[in-house]
């Protein structure tokens, strides 16, 4: 898991051309531009995607893991909370692992770490990082989410 500042994404681009093309897309955002539900296909197999959940108690997210593709998201407006553990250590997996999904589903245990989110902010997860977004920080409200995929391989 990387947790960082938007200014500070061009540190990572050593990590491969396609993470390189994910974060300067994430650089290059603009929030002004938001279509919810919007896919956006980049180059090296890297794709983007705009949310615009409304946040909610923690005990109505899931943990979700992904084993092909990483997870880069970027807060553009509004706060959540994403509750994060490694998937090693999940103990109870509600949906195994399947290609089509792309992910394994759990219930988010009480022994999870929270990490409040705000815009300008950006997280990686990876196939270790099991992680449950839209944790609504006070009461629920929407807020605008950039997840950008990419791919492992």
């Amino acid at each position: 898991m990387i947790i960082d500042r938007i200014e500070n994404a061009s540190q990572y681009f050593c990590l491969g051309p396609q993470w390189e093309t994910a974060l300067t897309a994430m650089q290059e955002y603009d929030p002004a531009k938001f279509q919810r539900g919007e896919k956006i296909m980049l180059d090296h197999g890297v794709k983007l995607l705009q949310f615009e959940p409304g946040t909610k108690a923690r005990s109505d997210v899931k943990f979700e893991a992904h084993r092909k593709f990483a997870d880069v998201m970027f807060f553009a407006d509004g706060e959540e909370k994403i509750a994060w553990k490694p998937t090693a250590d999940l103990q109870n997996i509600t949906n195994e692992y399947t290609e089509e999904m792309e992910a394994l589903l759990a219930t988010v245990d009480e022994d999870a770490l929270e990490i409040p989110m705000k815009p300008g902010l950006f997280i990686v997860f990876l196939p270790q990082d099991a992680h449950a977004p839209d944790i609504a920080i006070g009461a629920p409200a929407s807020a605008r989410r950039i997840v950008i995929k990419v791919p492992l391989d």
